[in-house]
């Protein structure tokens, strides 16, 4: 599995959090490609937090900021018996939102994803939420060691990390293209002989 990782959480901090998380649903390792989980992407956000699941790719994005907040907004968060899911700070919507995402992953490797996918996702979050709370400390000790849980990065990193990331994927679209490019030249060419052919 691909973690990429450009948010404000260390690299270390994130990974070790995303295998807490998988070992708490009890995710079996896949049995082939189809079933794995492909890539897991953590990113900043302006608002307070979301999360995407597209296939076996995994999309969290948190904003460190605007914590403690009540999650009855957002219907994916709010329990089934009424009232709020609190988020006291970045790290439990992090924990939060990461194992909804992988809830949703689950559903698709036992064929169950689509109705019913939100609210098994939701009893998931909110489980692996309660046990990360019962051990909060001593777990962000763990996955910190060797380092903080975040890293203070600049404004200017942020743009270089942006560029770096635009520069390979336009760079994947270019080799696409010239690919599509020389296939057509041999193919007009092969058209223009034919024509040219008594």
């Amino acid at each position: 599995m691909t973690v990429r990782n450009t948010s404000r959480f260390a690299d270390r901090f994130v990974r070790r959090m995303l295998r807490w998380c998988i070992a708490q649903l009890d995710i079996p390792r896949p049995a082939n490609q189809r079933d794995a989980i492909n890539e897991a992407w953590f990113r900043d956000r302006r608002s307070l937090y979301s999360g995407h699941c597209y296939g076996n790719r995994i999309v969290i994005s948190i904003n460190g900021n605007g914590f403690p907040v009540a999650s009855s907004w957002c219907r994916a968060y709010t329990p089934a018996t009424g009232g709020d899911v609190w988020l006291y700070d970045s790290i439990e919507a992090l924990v939060m939102v990461t194992t909804h995402e992988l809830g949703h992953v689950q559903d698709r490797r036992l064929g169950h994803f689509g109705r019913g996918s939100e609210a098994r996702a939701d009893a998931a979050a909110r489980c692996v939420l309660r046990l990360f709370r019962e051990s909060k400390d001593d777990l962000v000790q763990q996955w910190m060691a060797g380092g903080a849980a975040t890293v203070t990065v600049s404004l200017a990193e942020v743009r270089e990390r942006k560029a770096v990331a635009s520069l390979a994927r336009w760079q994947r679209k270019l080799n696409i293209a010239q690919g599509r490019v020389r296939k057509y030249t041999k193919r007009v060419r092969y058209y223009h002989k034919q024509k040219a052919a008594p």
